[in-house]
């Protein structure tokens, strides 16, 4: 065998780097890798997709004036529409009605008065009654013990009428498309399940006058309250007994001083803004707050209305009238209020006008409510503010009527009336008018604007009425037409 060399290899080594040999990395399979998630994007909070109930209370927050919230989207709009037809709307938002009025055009008008005070008065005179009764009943007999009784039953009586009578709403409330009559009748149906009576609606005048007048009233019974128990108290002491006293306004008045102030006899609180006259009304309206009636003082309800042109008055708005006669829904709530509230006086002939304009253009609404036309303007001469004549609204009328008449009369395919009946409504309007021109003061001035008017209308119908309640024109306005 002397070919192999004993002890070497058979096969040739390798040279070998100084360098480590890298680590194996274990394969792993892509079934066993963990996941990796991406990351999660915050969800949008929008005004739509808020509860309902929020969106109800931001919607009152930001309140009736300039609230734009129901034109933002129809999703907006369903939750938050409410036009005053109780029977279609959604049941939720006639409550989303009532934060609206209550939060805004509710008021109350004992606001000004301390229960709890008013409660400690009266106990303390309650029991000073029952005490003299007790001790001293020979001074039952007494002017004062009697007057001090009856001036007590005086104001419990008048405090409930306070209460039965304690909210108000603003007049502003007509102002906004959700008013309607059932939303009014509504509303007083549910005072009147309580034991309340209707609820008024005032001007804001009228409020703060209220609101003053209630507290002056009971400050005074209870002034009075006082003088009746110092004058009975000094009888006892000196052992008098006055059967027989005659009294007057003016007497009372006189007599009269700040109570004294007890723990059980505190003060009412008194207001900086206290002081009458009120804004927007005279001090005749302002000191009737109060009347005589056999020989004692009590609070004379309703004379907030005595001065019906007072500029303080609540009025209707004058809005509510012209769309009367288009929208019967406008139409019925105007009725509601004639028929159940009392408003002072108005600037009719403006209310006129809109009407004639209205009218001039019957192809611009859908329906106009001519049958309606002579209740209105009958309700617009009731409510007229004297001040304001009706020689433009007249003059406005008789252009109506002649427009109406003319042949070529470029609406008479267009308004959803014969032409011959809408022409009768249109005079009977103008009728009206004049009757109440004539019936009030007018000078020579308006009354040959009328004329004029006429004369150069040529119209026969208009000439004959005006010589209904004016014999001629003058002779200046007969020769020029003439």
């Amino acid at each position: 065998m002397g070919f192999i060399d004993p002890g070497k290899s058979l096969r040739k080594r390798k040279s070998r780097s100084n360098s480590p040999l890298p680590a194996k990395i274990p394969r792993v399979s892509p079934s066993l890798s963990p996941r990796q998630y991406a990351p999660a994007i915050p969800k949008v909070c929008s005004l739509a997709t808020l509860p309902v109930e929020i969106i109800h209370k931001i919607f009152v927050y930001v309140g009736p004036y300039e609230n734009n919230l129901p034109l933002v989207e129809k999703h907006m709009n369903s939750i938050l529409r409410f036009n005053g037809d109780i029977q279609v709307e959604p049941v939720y938002n006639y409550p989303l009605f009532k934060s609206m009025v209550n939060s805004y055009f509710l008021f109350d008008l004992n606001i000004r008065i301390n229960h709890q005070c008013l409660q400690m008065k009266s106990k303390y005179y309650t029991s000073k009654l029952e005490t003299i009764q007790q001790h001293h009943p020979e001074y039952t007999r007494s002017s004062y013990y009697n007057r001090l009784r009856r001036n007590l039953a005086i104001v419990e009586s008048t405090v409930q009428s306070f209460n039965q009578n304690r909210h108000a709403l603003l007049v502003d409330i007509l102002n906004f498309k959700f008013v309607s009559s059932q939303v009014l009748y509504r509303l007083n149906q549910e005072r009147e399940t309580m034991g309340q009576g209707l609820l008024s609606i005032r001007s804001m005048s009228e409020i703060t006058l209220l609101q003053k007048s209630r507290l002056k009233f009971l400050r005074l019974k209870f002034n009075e309250m006082g003088d009746n128990l110092k004058r009975l108290l000094s009888e006892i002491e000196n052992g008098l007994i006055e059967t027989s006293v005659t009294f007057d306004i003016e007497s009372i008045q006189q007599s009269l001083f700040d109570e004294p102030e007890y723990d059980l006899n505190p003060h009412f609180q008194y207001f900086e803004d206290e002081n009458l006259p009120t804004e927007g009304f005279s001090s005749c309206t302002n000191d009737r707050f109060i009347k005589i009636s056999e020989g004692f003082i009590n609070f004379n309800e309703g004379f907030e209305v005595i001065e019906e042109e007072a500029p303080g008055r609540s009025k209707i708005p004058e809005l509510l009238f012209t769309k009367s006669i288009y929208s019967k829904r406008h139409y019925d709530t105007l009725s509601y209020l004639r028929r159940f509230y009392k408003f002072g006086k108005m600037d009719g002939p403006r209310i006129i006008i809109s009407l004639s304009e209205v009218l001039e253009s019957p192809h611009k609404y859908q329906v106009l409510n001519w049958l309606q036309l002579a209740g209105l303007v009958d309700y617009v001469c009731a409510c007229n503010n004297p001040q304001y004549k009706f020689t433009e609204a007249i003059i406005t009328s008789f252009r109506l009527f002649a427009h109406y008449n003319s042949k070529d009369h470029p609406l008479l395919f267009d308004i959803k009336i014969d032409i011959a009946d809408a022409i009768n409504k249109i005079f009977q309007m103008v009728e009206t008018l004049v009757e109440y021109f004539f019936a009030h003061d007018h000078n020579n001035e308006e009354r040959r604007q009328l004329w004029i008017e006429a004369m150069q209308l040529k119209s026969i119908c208009l000439i004959d009425l005006l010589r209904k309640y004016d014999d001629n024109p003058d002779y200046d306005i007969l020769h020029r037409f003439g």
